[in-house]
């Protein structure tokens, strides 16, 4: 999965925190450098906290859409034409990681919707 954002900002801003105290309480710098290196580390906090976002948004979006496409493929599963369960299972024999379970409990779902159409034919 991903990694909150808040917990990026938060390292990035300890980062900053830790380097502008260090600016600050060393001496070695003037009033105006350390007022100027200062705001230099707050523009580059901004921009490294925007690029974090961006890219927290980014798998965010990917996330949406793989789930969404798996939604999709889940749909045609479960279509009752999406396949005849019957036919083609030696294919899936011989594959190891093949869910026989799943297989099980489509096939008496496919079963269970034969019989349910039938009985409709019956009551015409």
């Amino acid at each position: 999965m991903f990694t909150s954002l808040g917990d990026k900002f938060k390292e990035i801003d300890e980062y900053w925190d830790r380097e502008n105290q260090y600016i600050k309480d060393s001496g070695i710098y003037t009033p105006e450098e350390v007022e100027q290196i200062l705001a230099n580390h707050e523009e580059i906090r901004r921009n490294q906290r925007a690029e974090e976002s961006a890219k927290f948004n980014e798998e965010v979006q990917m996330y949406r859409e793989e789930h969404s496409q798996r939604m999709l493929d889940m749909d045609g599963y479960m279509d009752p034409d999406f396949m005849d369960l019957d036919d083609g299972i030696e294919d899936f024999e011989s594959d190891d990681d093949f869910d026989y379970e799943m297989l099980r409990e489509m096939k008496e779902e496919r079963d269970a919707y034969d019989d349910f159409i039938a009985s409709l034919d019956m009551n015409d």
